[in-house]
């Protein structure tokens, strides 16, 4: 059913299964499935709130779902007004960030609240500005000060290629300090 993100801690992994519209939780020592948690439609990226809890992101529905891994149930979905969202971080304020795969445009949401805020992200080459388009993945840069996100650079060569013709796509980097608002 299409594993798509995973991550570790505590002893166990949690994996999205984009096309079975669930997080797996598993043993990583006895590498046993724990639970199978329904969470909505299309799980993409996650990241872990705390011991007990993730946030996924989910594609299918325009929205971000909070879920309770020992409890195996959906806390709450926060509705998102940019569609397609794809990976989360979560910044040490405990604010959470979004990427959306259609925009170049993250969304943050507030952790007390779970009010929405968007951020338009632009990638720097040399010389030049580019607005980031189709934000994938997301991590944390390791001082927690930078969120780092890769993304490919709209270019009609690389976009429109037939399959003899596979150029090496332009890959940006783009980078937000956490401390946007």
């Amino acid at each position: 059913k299409g594993p798509s993100h995973v991550v570790a801690r505590d002893g166990r992994a949690v994996v999205t299964t984009r096309y079975g519209h669930r997080v797996e939780v598993i043993d990583l020592e006895s590498g046993r499935l724990q639970h199978s948690i329904v969470v909505g439609v299309e799980p993409t990226g996650l990241t872990f709130l705390d011991e007990n809890r993730v946030a996924v992101a989910l594609s299918g529905e325009q929205a971000l779902a909070v879920v309770h891994l020992e409890e195996e149930r959906v806390e709450k979905k926060v509705p998102l007004a940019i569609a397609d969202p794809r990976a989360v971080a979560q910044t040490a304020d405990g604010r959470i960030w979004v990427t959306h795969m259609s925009e170049g445009v993250m969304t943050v949401i507030a952790p007390d609240t779970h009010q929405t805020q968007m951020v338009r992200v632009e990638t720097a080459i040399p010389d030049t500005l580019l607005e980031a388009e189709h934000l994938r993945s997301l991590t944390l840069s390791p001082d927690g000060q930078r969120l780092l996100m890769a993304h490919p650079i709209p270019s009609p060569e690389t976009n429109h290629a037939s399959e003899d013709q596979i150029e090496p796509l332009t890959v940006g980097c783009g980078s937000l300090s956490v401390n946007a608002r």
